[in-house]
């Protein structure tokens, strides 16, 4: 049986690159909700540290977040975001209830 897969992916934008970077988060969106495994895709700004973003993603199963991984403009964001960030971390989990 397939799981379902989460993944939290945390971000740290760099000083007076948080705008910047919220507009290529927000860029991610669209497209990504639009593909066939997509469960949930999800920014988010903390209350706490408005330079602090997260993703909060779902996929039906491995399929699906490999399909994800594989797009351009995913790997178009990869390119860009090293220039707008202190901090990058991304964890993947299997759902298991």
């Amino acid at each position: 049986m397939d799981s379902e897969i989460v993944c939290i992916a945390n971000f740290v934008a760099k000083p007076n690159q948080a705008q910047t970077l919220q507009a290529a988060l927000e860029a991610l969106v669209a497209p990504t909700r639009a593909e066939a495994g997509c469960l949930r895709y999800q920014l988010c700004r903390s209350q706490d540290d408005t330079h602090a973003f997260t993703m909060v993603e779902a996929f039906a199963d491995e399929e699906a977040l490999a399909f994800h991984r594989d797009q351009p403009y995913l790997d178009d964001f990869k390119t860009k975001v090293e220039a707008m960030v202190d901090a990058v971390s991304v964890q993947v989990y299997t759902v298991i209830l």
